[in-house]
């Protein structure tokens, strides 16, 4: 049985400090890899700062646009075993 995993984000505010995103960002891409499971996340670009969107990039080593399929060349997958 194939199955896979949808999550929009939607942070409510990004006055705190990116450090934590990052850090909940690189677990949960941790636990993908280790698990060996699909999981695909939403996001609005519009509703993100530059800063954001570069955390999400290394933490998502695929990006889907409006017009496009690429691999994140900011992409850096964890070393945890």
């Amino acid at each position: 049985m194939s199955f896979r995993f949808w999550a929009h984000v939607e942070w409510g505010t990004i006055e705190g400090p990116l450090k934590i995103v990052e850090e909940l960002e690189q677990t949960i891409d941790d636990a993908v890899n280790e698990m060996s499971f699909p999981l695909i996340c939403a996001y609005k670009k519009e509703r993100m700062p530059e800063s954001l969107q570069n955390i999400l990039l290394k933490t998502h080593p695929y990006v889907r646009t409006e017009d496009d399929f690429i691999i994140s060349d900011l992409y850096v997958a964890s070393n945890k075993k």
